[in-house]
C-alpha cells in the first residue's frame, strides 16, 4: 500500500493519499479510536486517476517505465475544532487499513501567534543504497531526516520547487512520497512547482526548457492539491497560518505586468489583513536574486513585493544557501527607525539534496550570506514583531547562519 497525506490549511483541511489498485477507499476521522463522521460532516471525497494520453502535447508524458500511477484521493474535512489532536485512518476491507494517524488542529490566524516552519528546496530523494541511478541527490535522505526529527516542534513544511526530480519516472515519485510520508502525514506539506516539475516546450511555460522530462506539472498537481484559486493548470496560491500570510508564485509561468499571475499576486497582496496576519512570506522556485546576479524579468513582481511590504522571500533553483540584506532594485535599504519597514530579505535555499552549485567569486553588494553545503532552513515566527530565520547544515545538523526581522505592530 503506497500512501501519503497532505494537510491544507484554510479554509478547510484536505487529507490526501494515494492507494494503488482501488478507486474508492474511505477516510474515517476518529476521536479516541471511535469514528467521528457525524462530528466532521460535511465531508466530501474526490477520486482522481492520473491519465496519461499518447496524443498529449508531450509524448513523454507516458511514464518512461510503464508504471501505472494509480488513483489519488482527496478528502475535505470541514468544521474541524481549533485545538487538540485530530486522529484519522484510511483504507478499505479489501486492501487493508492504515495505522491510526494524527495531526494537530490548526489555530485560526492571530497577530501574536507563533509558528515554526521547516523549509527545503531542490531536494529529490536518495536511493536506498545511495547509488545514483537517475539524478544526483545523495544527501536528500539527510535533509528529510532532519526535517522529520523536528516534526514535534514544527507547524508547517514548505518545499520550494524541484520536488522529486522524477522527470517522467513514476517509481521515483513513489520513492519521494515514501520519504516524506512520516512528516507529511502529520504536518502540512506545502509545495511550489519548479522547472523539473513543469518546463516543456509548447506547454505554456515562460521558459522553453525540457527540464520536466515531459511531466508538464501533471504528476505534481495530482499529488499536491494546493489551495489554488482555480482548478486549471496554474500553480499560484496563498493561505494563512498563525500570524503569517503565505503567498506562492509559479516562476515557470509568465508573470509580467498584465499576465494572469501578476494580476493575482497584486490582488492577493493588496488584500492581506496586516492586523490579523502582520507577516507576509512570499515564495517561488527560480530566484529573483542570486549571489552575483539579478533576474530582471521579475522586476514587475519585485515592485509588488516592495509596495505591499513583503517581509521575507524564499527561492530555490540554485543549489546553495544564500541571503541578502533588505533589498530593492539591487540596493540595500535601511529602515528610518527600528521596527519600520525597509525591504524584503531574499533567500535562496536550493541546498536540499541535489548536486551543489559553486559559490561565485564575484559577489554582489547585497549578498550577506552564502554557503555551498547541503542543509535545510527554519523560520521561527515568535509573535507580531519578531521573526528569525536559520540556516542549518546537514553535516552534524549545525546552525551556520541566522538573522532576525523586527517590525513594529500594528503595521503602518
Amino acid at each position: 500500500m503506497s500512501l501519503f497525506k497532505v494537510t491544507l490549511l484554510v479554509p478547510e483541511t484536505k487529507e490526501k493519499w494515494s492507494l494503488c489498485g482501488t478507486a474508492n477507499p474511505p477516510l474515517i476521522p476518529l476521536r479516541n479510536g471511535e469514528p467521528l463522521l457525524p462530528f466532521f460532516q460535511p465531508m466530501s471525497q474526490r477520486t482522481r486517476q492520473l491519465t496519461l494520453h499518447p496524443t498529449s502535447v508531450v509524448p513523454q508524458l507516458i511514464p518512461k517505465d510503464g508504471k501505472t500511477p494509480g488513483y489519488f484521493h482527496t478528502a475535505i474535512l470541514t468544521e474541524l475544532p481549533h485545538s487538540g489532536t485530530i486522529y484519522y485512518q484510511f483504507g478499505n476491507p479489501i486492501d487493508g487499513w492504515s495505522s491510526i494517524r494524527s495531526f494537530k488542529a490548526l489555530s485560526p490566524p492571530s497577530a501574536d501567534a507563533a509558528i515554526r516552519i521547516s523549509i527545503v528546496a531542490d531536494m529529490g530523494v536518495s536511493q536506498p543504497d545511495k547509488v545514483q541511478y537517475h539524478w544526483q541527490e545523495e544527501d536528500a535522505y539527510q535533509t528529510i531526516g532532519h526535517v522529520t526529527k523536528l516534526s514535534s516542534s514544527t507547524d508547517l513544511v514548505l518545499h520550494i520547487g524541484d520536488i522529486a526530480y522524477a522527470t517522467g519516472y513514476a517509481p521515483k515519485w513513489d520513492m519521494f512520497m515514501d520519504s516524506i510520508e512520516p512528516v507529511a502525514s502529520t504536518i502540512p506539506y506545502m509545495v511550489t512547482q519548479g522547472n523539473h516539475e513543469r518546463d516543456w516546450p509548447g506547454s505554456g511555460t515562460f521558459f522553453d526548457g525540457r527540464d520536466s522530462g515531459g511531466e508538464c506539472g501533471v504528476p505534481t498537481q495530482h499529488r499536491f492539491r494546493m489551495p489554488k484559486p482555480s482548478e486549471d493548470k496554474t500553480f499560484w496560491y496563498s493561505f494563512q497560518q498563525g500570524s503569517v500570510h503565505f503567498a506562492f508564485m509559479d516562476t515557470e509561468m509568465p508573470c509580467g505586468r498584465g499576465s494572469p499571475q501578476h494580476t493575482w499576486i497584486q490582488n492577493d497582496l493588496a488584500n492581506v489583513n496586516r492586523s490579523l496576519t502582520p507577516w507576509i512570506i512570499f515564495s517561488g522556485h527560480r530566484p529573483m536574486y542570486t549571489i552575483d546576479d539579478y533576474d530582471g524579468h521579475f522586476a514587475d513582481i519585485e515592485e509588488l513585493l516592495f509596495n505591499h511590504k513583503v517581509d521575507l522571500v524564499l527561492w530555490g533553483h540554485v543549489h546553495y544557501a544564500f541571503a541578502t540584506c533588505p533589498v530593492y532594485k539591487k540596493q540595500c535599504i535601511k529602515p528610518k527607525a527600528r521596527g519600520e519597514y525597509d525591504a524584503p530579505i531574499h533567500t535562496v535555499i536550493g541546498n536540499g539534496g541535489q548536486g551543489l552549485a559553486p559559490i561565485p567569486l564575484r559577489k554582489a553588494p547585497y549578498s550577506l550570506y552564502e554557503k555551498d553545503e547541503w542543509g535545510y532552513e527554519r523560520i521561527l515566527v515568535h509573535n507580531s514583531t519578531h521573526l528569525t530565520m536559520q540556516f542549518y547544515a546537514n553535516h552534524l545538523n549545525t546552525l551556520h547562519h541566522s538573522f532576525q526581522i523586527v517590525r513594529a505592530f500594528p503595521r503602518k
